[in-house]
C-alpha cells in the first residue's frame, strides 16, 4: 500500500511556503496563501495517495485536502490518450513522406526512361541520316 504524502502549506518570512512532510526546505514559496494552496494540490495530484494541510498565519491547522490518486490516474490516462495521438500524427507524417519519397523516385524513373527513348529516338535519326 503506498505511503501518504503530505504538503503543508505553511507562512514564511515573505509570503507563503509549501513544504513536504517534515522538510526544512519549502518545495515552493510563494506571495499568497491562495497561490501556494494552489501549488500544493498541484504537487499533491501527482501521487497515488497525498494530503495538503493547510495551516494559519499563527501556524494553527485550519484544514487539509486528501487525495486518492484518481487525479493521477485521470491524468495518466489522458497522456497515454495524447501519446497515442501523437504516435499516430508520426505515423502519418511518415507515411506521407514515404508517399513523396516514392513520388520522386517515380518521377526520376520516368524522366530517365523518357530521357533514354529519347536519346533512342535520336540515334535512330541519327543513323538514318548518315545512310542516306
Amino acid at each position: 500500500m503506498p505511503v501518504r504524502i503530505v504538503y503543508h502549506v505553511l507562512p514564511a518570512e515573505a509570503g507563503w511556503q509549501v513544504r513536504r512532510g517534515r522538510a526544512r526546505r519549502a518545495s515552493v514559496l510563494c506571495t499568497s496563501k491562495k497561490a501556494a494552496v494552489t501549488a500544493a494540490t498541484a504537487l499533491a495530484k501527482g501521487h497515488p495517495l497525498s494530503q495538503v494541510v493547510i495551516h494559519a498565519a499563527d501556524g494553527t491547522i485550519t484544514g487539509d485536502r486528501t487525495y486518492d490518486g484518481s487525479a493521477l490516474a485521470k491524468r495518466r490516462k489522458t497522456r497515454a490518450r495524447v501519446t497515442k495521438g501523437q504516435k499516430t500524427k508520426a505515423r502519418k507524417a511518415a507515411k506521407r513522406r514515404k508517399s513523396a519519397r516514392q513520388g520522386v523516385e517515380t518521377r526520376r524513373k520516368r524522366a530517365k526512361a523518357q530521357a533514354v527513348k529519347r536519346s533512342t529516338a535520336a540515334k535512330k535519326a541519327a543513323s538514318t541520316r548518315r545512310h542516306r
